[in-house]
């Protein structure tokens, strides 16, 4: 099983990394021959464009965005994915606007350009073993904690969720965790197409791509993954204290002069994350 299992209702899908898979955007094929424009948001559409701009934040030092490797590894990456070699100059700009924007997250803000490789893992695989639930039972405990201390209306996501009884193994692929000032956060990229506008990637345009995705079933899931490996790694770890926040960035829409833009960022209640592990991992078989 995996996120796209579950939100597919059970149906077969396999979870791959550098996917944005269930988009909206993913239908659309990238047009290689479009002639760019300043702005990325012209980028080629299209799960390709996804897979493209995932191998480059996978492979980025974040501390040199600014140095000339940029240039080759972006250029090595073009070509390899097929995309002409005239976007080399606007995703480089947007590769090193990223890095310098601020993130807005509850102790203030953070900027990915100051994440060492040391303090970060990419396309994080896991396992966990899967007690036997159905939909019904998840969509329960989604539900009551949607009028609590959520900060997102996860009911709307519990009437969506449709499996029958389920057993077996989780399997995942998180993009990015990363500590930051002695927290810990999650991250996805996300290369979704919105529009050409800021007010495009504004909270609640990102809450609605949020919402037609499953991307909250997405991220509790992992969450689920993360904070329970974190707990068997370090004694010392305690989620009220070192978990920092879930991030979602639309990287379309992230810009350095409009922090905030493109960023979706949540930290769910420490109390809905113990109840779906209690719910999803089978804890007689788990692995370490």
């Amino acid at each position: 099983m995996s996120f796209t299992s579950f939100a597919a209702g059970h149906r077969e899908g396999v979870e791959l990394p550098d996917r944005d898979q269930g988009t909206a955007a993913a239908a659309s094929e990238p047009d290689v021959a479009s002639e760019p424009t300043v702005s990325l948001v012209a980028f080629p559409k299209g799960a390709a464009a996804g897979i493209f701009f995932h191998a480059v934040f996978e492979h980025l030092d974040f501390t040199g965005a600014h140095e000339e490797s940029l240039e080759l590894l972006v250029e090595s990456l073009l070509a390899r994915h097929g995309f002409d070699p005239c976007w080399l100059e606007p995703v480089c700009g947007l590769v090193r606007d990223i890095m310098v924007t601020p993130i807005p997250v509850a102790d203030g803000t953070l900027c990915l350009g100051s994440v060492d490789q040391r303090d970060r893992i990419v396309e994080m695989e896991f396992f966990f073993p899967l007690s036997f639930v159905e939909s019904k039972k998840v969509a329960g405990i989604l539900a009551r904690w949607s009028s609590r201390d959520a900060g997102t209306d996860l009911r709307a996501v519990a009437e969506r969720l449709s499996f029958g009884g389920v057993r077996g193994m989780v399997r995942g692929f998180i993009d990015l965790v990363f500590r930051h000032d002695g927290k810990y956060y999650l991250a996805d990229w996300k290369s979704n197409y919105l529009g050409t506008l800021p007010a495009d990637y504004c909270r609640d345009r990102l809450a609605d791509e949020m919402d037609n995705n499953l991307y909250h079933l997405q991220y509790l899931l992992y969450l689920v993954a993360l904070n329970r490996y974190l707990e068997m790694r370090d004694p010392s770890y305690r989620y009220a204290d070192h978990f920092g926040g879930v991030l979602y960035l639309f990287i379309r829409g992230m810009n350095a002069g409009r922090p905030g833009s493109g960023v979706f960022y949540e930290v769910p209640p420490e109390g809905l994350v113990r109840e779906l592990t209690d719910c999803l991992i089978e804890h007689e078989r788990e692995l370490r």
